[in-house]
């Protein structure tokens, strides 16, 4: 029992306690405190307590208030009667009263439902707004009867229009469109209201003179009533103002592309899955002899030779699998085409594939390289030929030079003996018959002499650079740091007045013929003591240096140097520099170098500037020039 029910079952009894108590003011009025008790039991208690209320208070009323008191005989009707009344209306009340409650728990639970439906109505037209916002999307709404107009917000903020006015009416709304647009979408309302067939189409709209100009997307559809009438016109606005810009950044992409594509020398021909020409530009159709809209729909096998259908079929599956977008082509083989008058030509191409919502497609860019092939075929016989006669000259040359060197030899051995017998019999006739030569004839005798001295080591300069240009090399790993320490020792031995500062790299090696390169070196390191001698502090650096992927040995001296501009010459047979008064010597030595050097497949070269110092570098080769010759004619 809950306590709304215990109340609605004691407030009988309170209530004839209080008339008993009272009972002399309200007799004979035995129902007096009994029926508002019974009503405000009911309206406690519901239905049950009401029943419960009006037997307690019956029976209570009954027993003790109506004549015979303490008793429940009953003679009198009129008693009887006003019993079953109270009953009666007890009865009544706790009906009434429940079905009161019962009307007002629902009323309070349809209440309850209504305001949540109202807040998940206006969450729902929150979440509707957000969604227009965010998809530029706004609705609108034409009674046609009453001529009322509706815009959600935001169609406002696409117009640009003041959401404090009213919406615009049809067809003042013209003044936000320009006059093309208004004559497209005005056409299609004035369809929509007369037969009732949706429209859409996109229409500019000119915003307010601070706001720029947008595109909209006006869509509407006709409703009618019972009797076909059309009552009523609705629809969306949505910007597409950057789907628009989109569109038109593509189109002339689009026709950027297709420009670059018809304007291109290479041949580019697109096709899709099932091998089918989908795109044919000018230069493929020049190159193929076919027009595009010949070709436009073909198989790519009629441009391809027959034995290479199947090959190219497999290719395009495999590159297709490989997840690859671009790719040479022809890194198998050699890739040819076929024309329409059946004519084979040399191609070179390369592929790309892309996927879009039309399925795969695959791109060829294609060059006819005939010309090319004829190109590279005549300059490889042009090499070749060239490559042969160079040989052939080269052969020649050589063969000239070892004559010129034999020839040279001989003719320093003939030289020998008639040299031997002037510088003997002046030598004699000085010794025999000096005294009695006086004066200029004492002094021809004695140029006599110098001469023969002169010619004699012009011999020996001869026979030296013959030398090295003849016999074989014989290649070992040759200590040059060593070599240099001990050729500059011998000079310092030589002359031991000279004061003079050596530096010699240590670890200084390298593949050579060591008899050959030890007169490289002692040229070298000979002619840098020799234009030294007029230094105070004179000094000579052997050194390596390593420059364009080779080494260079350096000897470098801070002497009389010498002028650039004449470099040329200092390579070349008796071709001195310096006069015989400053600096003596024949002019052999640094042509018997470059000699040497070449023939190590070596190179030479000389820096130098007057009063400051020579710097000779050279490189050798392990291979030699005859070895190599050797190796080309094999």
């Amino acid at each position: 029992m809950n306590a709304r029910l215990a109340i609605a079952v004691l407030l009988p009894f309170v209530a004839c306690v209080v008339q008993w108590l009272l009972w002399d003011i309200f007799k004979p009025y035995a129902w007096f405190l009994f029926i508002p008790t019974v009503f405000l039991s009911a309206w406690v208690g519901g239905f049950v307590g009401g029943l419960v209320a009006t037997v307690m208070g019956s029976l209570l009323a009954w027993y003790i208030f109506i004549p015979p008191v303490f008793s429940f005989s009953q003679d009198n009707p009129a008693s009887v009667f006003s019993i079953v009344i109270f009953i009666f209306t007890g009865c009544l009340f706790s009906f009434f009263f429940d079905q009161l409650q019962r009307s007002k728990r629902r009323a309070n639970e349809a209440l309850a439902t209504a305001e949540s439906a109202n807040e998940k109505t206006s969450q729902h037209y929150q979440k509707l707004k957000e969604a227009q916002r965010l998809a530029s999307v706004g609705n609108w709404a034409w009674d046609i009867q009453s001529d009322t107009h509706i815009w959600s917000e935001e169609v406002y903020h696409i117009y640009g229009r003041d959401p404090a006015l009213p919406p615009a009416i049809y067809p003042e709304v013209q003044e936000y469109f320009t006059p093309e647009s208004w004559a497209e979408l005005s056409a299609a309302v004035e369809k929509s209201l007369l037969e009732g067939v949706p429209y859409e189409c996109d229409a500019e709209i000119v915003r307010p003179s601070n706001c720029p100009r947008r595109w909209i997307a006006a869509r509407g559809k006709a409703t009618r009533d019972v009797n076909g009438n059309i009552v009523n016109l609705q629809g969306t606005v949505q910007d597409i103002t950057e789907r628009k810009r989109v569109e038109q950044s593509l189109r002339e992409s689009e026709e950027r592309l297709a420009v670059i594509i018809n304007s291109a020398m290479d041949g580019v021909i697109t096709v899709d899955e099932q091998q089918r020409i989908r795109l044919f530009n000018p230069a493929a159709a020049e190159m193929f002899g076919l027009c595009t809209a010949e070709a436009i729909g073909q198989p790519l096998s009629r441009l391809i030779p027959e034995r290479f259908h199947l090959a190219h079929a497999d290719a395009i599956v495999n590159f297709a699998h490989t997840g690859m977008t671009a790719r040479r082509m022809g890194g198998v083989g050699e890739i040819n085409g076929i024309r329409a008058n059946g004519q084979e030509f040399p191609i070179e191409a390369s592929i790309s594939q892309s996927v879009t919502t039309g399925g795969k497609f695959f791109t060829a860019i294609l060059r006819d390289i005939t010309e090319r092939k004829q190109s590279q075929d005549e300059i490889c016989r042009l090499n070749v030929d060239l490559e042969k006669r160079v040989y052939e000259r080269t052969a020649e040359l050589t063969a000239a030079n070892r004559e010129l060197d034999s020839f040279a030899y001989a003719v320093a051995h003939d030289l020998r003996a008639p040299l031997r017998a002037m510088s003997g019999f002046s030598h004699a006739l000085e010794e025999d018959y000096g005294h009695q030569l006086q004066g200029e004839a004492m002094m021809f005798l004695e140029q006599i002499g110098l001469a023969s001295r002169k010619m004699n080591d012009l011999i020996d300069g001869l026979l030296t650079l013959s030398r090295s240009t003849s016999g074989g090399l014989h290649y070992d790993l040759f200590d040059i740091s060593a070599l240099s320490q001990r050729l500059l020792v011998e000079l310092a031995q030589s002359d031991h007045g000279r004061k003079m500062t050596v530096e010699v790299e240590a670890g200084l090696q390298a593949r050579c013929d060591a008899r050959m390169v030890e007169v490289v070196m002692r040229n070298l390191l000979s002619n840098a003591w020799k234009y030294t001698a007029r230094v105070v502090e004179a000094s000579i650096r052997v050194y390596a240096e390593e420059r364009d992927n080779a080494r260079f040995f350096c000897v470098a001296d801070n002497g009389a140097g010498f002028d650039m501009a004449h470099a040329n010459r200092l390579f070349k047979p008796f071709q001195r520099l310096h006069r015989q008064e400053e600096f003596p010597g024949i002019g052999i030595g640094l042509a018997t170098v470059q000699r040497i050097v070449n023939r190590h497949a070596g190179a030479i070269e000389a820096r130098g500037e007057p009063g400051k110092g020579a710097i000779f570098c050279f490189t050798l080769s392990d291979t030699p020039v005859e070895l190599a010759l050797d190796k080309k004619e094999d």
